[in-house]
């Protein structure tokens, strides 16, 4: 008996050690959350209420809507969250998951709790399943939220899960750690890379090792991928980072390799160095045995130069492989048509046309966008081929090709097909020719029967926002109220047209009970565009909504808008604890002029820094545009926080260095001792802007001690930045010894831009060295140094890949009076390339060719887009007064176009001539606001008292700002 009872008790107490053990557990894992602890905020009280006992699937729910607020306290309640394992995270959604990185990250980020940096390894350590997809989420998210953490802590935990078992957390792991930048993690990073199995996170791990610089990583590097015999992409940006040269000395003996995958690899990495043995070797290797390295060479060549798409031609002529053929002619497509060898390359285009393969004729059909002699003929007969893939490449070649014959072709292939997504593409193709043809298929095949849903159909609606025709306008108008929702592109092609009716037709589905309730704020930002006189009474009712994003929405659409009435219901959205409304609610206050909405925005700012709402950016920067004592306190208390973004903390540098005061000068600079390279290049380059003499020391100082190549770079920005003859002299010296590739276009711009004759031979010896944006700015640069003896190297850069340098090439050579390229570009014109017609067109901007005024006048119904816009600019600073006629015409055109209009506007403008002076005054009841800003401008500058008294007129009636600032400027 005495044995028995002494089971019994020494049960009873196992039992009562199990129950403590589970609540002990139970209590960590599941610890409760207490409403009571937000008394004060109901909403978040509110929320809490059933937090506990609410089934797992709701309290991902109940977090994600609690990320609309802002209180410390949340901070301890997503980190409940955040600890509640097993049962919780293995039914969490992918929304929840998201949720984690994107709301609870930050929160916990900013309260900066080393304790939780700690937990962090719970989630990538042992204690998880490694075989649950939605563990392996968890511990992406974690390793990735360890990243904004730059201290030794986090370094410790991210290099423990270089071990995880999932490849994915190994490769976020080393790409936290190339964040961070700690120098001390890098022989754990070459290691997991040695030990790496995985092809993907091999190539990730090597990537992300390269982000330091380190030349003495490069055998490592190079080492692991060759050793990897497998196919996957490698990224061939890897060894850029590293000099060009001892780069191609490790890469370039892989190309004796016998396995074929890593000569590939090699090719692939030797086509990305920008040095002469690279070059070299890789023209070589288009005539390797291997059809895959024949194709990366051809595809590095294509990247480098036009010099080399003659051999390229040579090489597809020959090719045997097919498929390395196609690749070839993909590459050269990609890039500008020049004069080189067009008859060779139309020759390959029309034999592929009747290739065997339907890839081949697919890049046949591609000949469209050269729009040459034989284009249409070969697309005639690929629009009836018997492959679904190649009639649709003929059909988008059609529709770029905007020849008059070629709408027949895609009226007749609509009514012959019953492919519902080849007709898509033939409506889109005919609405890119813009005439009254294209509008007579379009409203046939709209009007039709058999046609798709008319209210919502993407491809007629994309039809009628690329004509605007009125024709069409009755069809769509018809039509909207079966809509339940709103699209952004319909609603500016509506506010195109701007009268009664078509306000009366949006007003009518904004008032339907169909209508979804995002669109409703859409549909106020048209009715607005259209003038729509009640519009304030729309708004203010609109910001009554129950509807969270609508008043946000709302109050957006108030910061262009004049809207007094709405005062009264904005101020009291200052205090809300949804952060995003309260910055909407001060954005617009601001705007509308309120007394204290500066005192007010002020107080928003300070409690909503931490936040993760984009719009704190807005507000910051609205209140910097008048900057004051207090403004300048609140750039500070960002700058010393340590839980502020470390993003806004660098916008806050130019605040600073806009001012030039020395206290301010001396806060930045202690910024240049962080160990963060980041922080320290955007205090560079705040401090450029500047332009500051006394801070050349500083730049030269940066300069010639930077390790890593971005901060040299940025303090190179700021030595050029300064006007002096000390600034000049140093950049002269360091053009002798730079070789990075960006320092030295800094310079060679800083020269070409300040310098004299004796300079104009270092630019033109820099000028090849350049990349494509700042070789741009040097060809001008020389052209308005009337600097001749440039004529030869510029017209090397005529072919160049980039189409920017090309016709910047073009167009200095005609400044400078070269005839060739006068003849050239006078062709050019005259020709249908649509590329190169649009170079010469902008050549024209700058010239003064009178002769041409004829042939730019018909261009302007050409097409509205770049070309018609160039072909308005360059009609107005030709100073023809027979254009201004038609530019008058262009703004009554049944197409006009917004930005076309504005051109037209501005140029007439220009004029000075009084017969533009009536048209003008009809712009100002024009619907679309930047219409009548443009208008306002152009009056202004023409100056005839009937235009200046419009202006006058319009003031007493115009709401949006942006046209009120612009008659502000009258004065």
């Amino acid at each position: 008996m005495k044995t028995r009872n002494k089971l019994f008790i020494s049960a009873g107490l196992l039992l009562c050690l199990l129950a403590g053990i589970l609540l002990l557990f139970h209590f960590t894992a599941f610890r409760s959350i207490d409403p009571d602890d937000f008394k004060d905020k109901p909403e978040i009280r509110e929320l809490l209420l059933p937090f506990n006992e609410a089934p797992l699937e709701e309290k991902s729910e109940i977090m994600s809507s609690l990320g609309i607020f802002y209180d410390e306290r949340l901070v301890d309640v997503f980190g409940v969250a955040a600890n509640m394992r097993e049962n919780y995270l293995k039914r969490l959604s992918n929304s929840a998951l998201e949720y984690f990185e994107n709301k609870i990250g930050p929160a916990l980020t900013h309260k900066l709790d080393y304790d939780f940096i700690y937990s962090l390894l719970d989630y990538i350590g042992d204690k998880i399943r490694p075989n649950d997809v939605f563990y392996e989420e968890i511990r992406l998210s974690a390793v990735y939220m360890l990243s904004r953490y730059r201290c030794p802590e986090s370094v410790l935990i991210l290099t423990h899960a270089l071990r995880d078992e999932s490849p994915r957390v190994r490769s976020a792991a080393s790409e936290s750690l190339s964040i961070i930048r700690d120098k001390k993690s890098l022989p754990c990073l070459l290691k997991a890379l040695s030990l790496e199995t995985d092809p993907d996170a091999s190539n990730s791990i090597a990537g992300n090792i390269a982000q330091f610089k380190d030349e003495t990583t490069i055998k490592p590097i190079a080492d692991k991928l060759f050793a990897l015999d497998t196919d996957f992409y490698v990224n061939d940006y890897i060894f850029q980072n590293f000099d060009p040269d001892i780069a191609y000395a490790e890469l370039f003996p892989h190309l004796s390799d016998p396995n074929p995958k890593s000569r590939r690899i090699a090719a692939e990495m030797l086509g990305s160095l920008n040095c002469e043995a690279s070059e070299k070797t890789i023209l070589k290797l288009l005539e390797d045995a291997d059809p895959q390295i024949r194709i990366i060479s051809a595809r590095a060549l294509t990247d480098r130069h036009a010099n080399y798409f003659p051999v390229i031609l040579e090489r597809i002529e020959k090719e045997k492989d097919s498929d390395a053929r196609i690749s070839m002619l993909n590459y050269l497509m990609e890039r500008p048509f020049s004069s080189w060898n067009s008859d060779k390359l139309e020759q390959i285009f029309a034999d592929s046309s009747s290739d065997s393969k339907p890839e081949m004729r697919i890049v046949s059909a591609k000949i469209g966008l050269f729009a040459n002699g034989k284009a249409l003929e070969i697309l005639s007969r690929l629009i009836n081929d018997g492959d679904d893939e190649v009639r649709e490449a003929a059909v988008q070649a059609l529709g770029t090709l905007r020849k008059k014959d070629a709408i027949d072709l895609l009226v007749n292939a609509y009514r012959t097909s019953s492919n519902s997504g080849l007709k898509s593409k033939i409506i889109a193709a005919i609405a890119n020719y813009r005439d009254a043809k294209a509008v007579d298929a379009i409203t046939e095949f709209y009007s039709e029967p058999s046609s798709p849903s008319k209210a919502g159909n993407y491809e007629f609606e994309s039809a009628f926002i690329k004509l605007k025709n009125r024709k069409l306008l009755e069809l769509f108008l018809k039509a909207i109220p079966g809509r339940s929702a709103w699209d952004h592109n319909l609603a500016q092609a509506l506010q195109e047209f701007g009268d009664k009716k078509t306000a009366d037709a949006v007003l009518e589905i904004y008032h339907s009970s169909a209508i979804w309730s995002e669109s409703r704020s859409s549909m106020l930002g048209t009715l607005a565009g259209l003038n729509y006189a009640r519009i304030g009474e729309l708004i203010t009712e609109s910001l009554k909504s129950p509807d969270r994003n609508e008043i946000i929405s709302s109050l957006r659409l108030l910061t262009g808008i004049k809207c007094p009435e709405s005062i009264s219901l904005i101020v009291p959205m200052l205090s809300s604890e949804d952060i995003e409304k309260a910055i909407c609610a001060a954005l617009a206050l601001l705007a509308q002029g309120w007394p204290d909405a500066r005192t007010e925005a002020y107080k928003v700012v300070v409690r909503s820094m931490n936040s993760d709402v984009y719009e704190i950016d807005d507000l910051i920067y609205k209140l910097g545009e008048n900057p004051d004592a207090r403004f300048f306190e609140i750039v500070k208390t960002v700058l010393n926080s340590k839980t502020v973004p470390l993003e806004l903390k660098m916008e806050m540098f130019y605040f600073l260095a806009d001012t030039q005061d020395q206290e301010h000068v001396e806060l930045l600079k202690s910024f240049l001792s962080s160990p963060e390279p980041e922080l320290r290049c955007a205090v560079l380059e705040a401090m450029s802007v500047s332009e500051n003499p006394s801070l050349l020391g500083l730049f030269i100082r940066e300069y010639e001690q930077a390790s890593d190549r971005e901060i040299k770079f940025a303090a190179m920005d700021g030595i050029t930045s300064i006007s002096t003859e000390e600034s000049l002299n140093y950049c002269r010296k360091a053009a002798l010894a730079e070789k990075d590739r960006d320092c030295l276009t800094s310079i060679a711009q800083l020269l070409a831009d300040r310098g004299n004759e004796s300079d104009i031979g270092t630019i033109i010896r820099l000028l090849s060295d350049a990349d494509d944006i700042w070789q741009g700015n040097l060809i001008i640069a020389l052209s308005k140094m009337n600097c001749k003896e440039a004529i030869p190297e510029i017209r090397k850069l005529k072919i160049s890949t980039s189409m920017s340098v090309r016709g910047l090439a073009l167009r200095s050579l005609c400044q400078l009076g070269d005839e060739e390229a006068i003849k050239e570009m006078i062709s050019d014109l005259n020709g249908d390339d649509y590329r190169r017609l649009l170079n010469a067109v902008e050549t024209l901007q700058d010239l003064k060719a009178d002769r041409q005024s004829e042939k730019l006048i018909s261009l302007l119904d050409y097409d509205y887009g770049e070309l018609s816009i160039s072909a308005v600019r360059a009609l107005g600073r030709q100073g023809d007064p027979n254009a201004v006629p038609a530019l008058i015409d262009l703004l009554d055109s049944d197409f006009k176009d917004k930005s076309l209009s504005s051109a037209a506007i501005a140029e007439l403008g220009k004029t000075k001539d009084g017969r533009a002076v009536p048209r003008l005054i009809r712009c100002l009841d024009e619907p679309q606001s930047e219409i009548r800003a443009s208008a306002v401008r152009a009056l202004r500058e023409l100056a005839f008292p009937e235009g200046l008294d419009a202006i006058k007129k319009l003031k007493e009636k115009e709401r949006f700002f942006s046209v009120l600032d612009e008659i502000e400027r009258q004065k």
